[in-house]
């Protein structure tokens, strides 16, 4: 059986969709459908705004991220329980003293100024939180945690990569995969580097042999 991950629910009809409220700026070429973006539904958060910090349940990874506008605009993040064949991974801090027993919290990076952040989620780990702090200049901060399937820990591998614009996408990992990587880069741009520049996001997954 192929890894993949299982949604909460069938996404309703009669929903806030993404793809048909914001066709002229979303990005969702990397569908083989439309991706419902339904508020507190089937994994994705409520809306997020200025100075968020959004932590997925327990064992379940960022899969999905939209954004609408500059800094104080509509923010939203999915999480999904994940599947590797047909196994669930328990997802945990790689510190056992750490304070959240669920991931481990990367620095403050910047989210603007003249160079923007590239951050990975270091050994093999996948992303299980994020951070927003102050304007297009304040910081940002992601959570990675651990992936064990039946007590055995998995590296995930780095796969689906694509550049969305900041203030105006919406990006979802392809079936099997959960978000390793985010990057707004924006190196020279000086105080241009705002919501405005690209974002980078990859996805990762569980290869059948390490």
């Amino acid at each position: 059986m192929a890894s993949q991950f299982i949604p909460r629910a069938a996404f309703p009809t009669a929903s806030f969709l993404i793809v048909a409220a914001m066709a002229a700026s979303f990005s969702t070429h990397v569908f083989a459908a439309p991706v419902e973006l339904t508020p507190g539904e089937n994994g994705w958060s409520y809306e997020l705004t200025k100075g968020y910090l959004y932590e997925c349940p327990l064992h379940e990874a960022m899969t999905a991220r939209a954004h609408r506008g500059d800094e104080n605009e509509k923010a939203y993040i999915r999480c999904q329980t994940f599947y590797s064949y047909g196994q669930s991974a328990e997802l945990s801090s790689s510190d056992e003293n750490s304070t959240d027993p669920n991931g481990q919290w990367s620095e403050q990076l910047d989210e603007g100024k003249e160079d923007g952040h590239d951050y990975t989620c270091k050994n093999g780990e996948v992303m299980t939180g994020m951070e927003r702090s102050g304007d297009e200049n304040g910081h940002t901060k992601y959570r990675c945690s651990v992936v064990k399937i039946n007590g055995e820990i998995k590296k995930m591998h780095p796969a689906t990569q694509r550049k969305e614009k900041e203030s105006a996408h919406l990006f979802a990992c392809p079936t099997g995969q959960a978000l390793i990587r985010r990057a707004h880069l924006c190196t020279g741009s000086g105080s241009a580097c705002d919501e405005n520049q690209d974002t980078i996001y990859q996805c990762g997954y569980i290869r059948a042999v390490d």
